[in-house]
């Protein structure tokens, strides 16, 4: 394959000389997408990864609707790992490449970011545990 083909299927926001007149309209929402949110972003023919500070994600733009697909690359709670991607069954397919975007940073802040409902219960239960202590104690 010669340079000039490879430069052509691979995209990259770390290379501002390939933002032309050539990207299309779904390329340039990726990539303002990209910007807003802070994730890096490739692209090989049809096929666009997306890199968040907390998982990968593929999705193919060559028909109207985008299958997403997700690799976990931290563990939080449930230890789950894995190195391979699978398909986001809540989700179906999106229509529109603003509703990936949010489905992803939405993903990433309740599963990473936001504290469990777990740890939540604990710290309730802890209080309620301290709290009946000093109660007991002044008895």
């Amino acid at each position: 394959m010669e340079e000039s083909d490879k430069s052509n299927k691979m995209q990259s926001l770390d290379n501002p000389s390939q933002e032309s007149s050539e990207h299309s309209e779904t390329e340039k929402l990726i990539i303002s997408f990209c910007r807003k949110y802070k994730y890096s972003y490739s692209r090989y023919n049809q096929v666009v990864t997306l890199s968040t500070p907390y998982s990968e994600w593929y999705f193919d733009i060559s028909g109207p609707r985008f299958k997403l697909y997700h690799k976990n690359t931290l563990t939080k709670g449930s230890g789950k790992w894995s190195e391979d991607y699978h398909h986001q069954k809540q989700q179906k397919s999106f229509k529109k490449i603003k509703s990936i975007f949010i489905y992803i940073s939405t993903h990433d802040r309740n599963k990473y970011c936001n504290e469990s409902q777990e740890v939540k219960r604990i710290k309730y239960l802890l209080h309620a545990i301290k709290h009946s202590k000093s109660t007991i104690d002044r008895q």
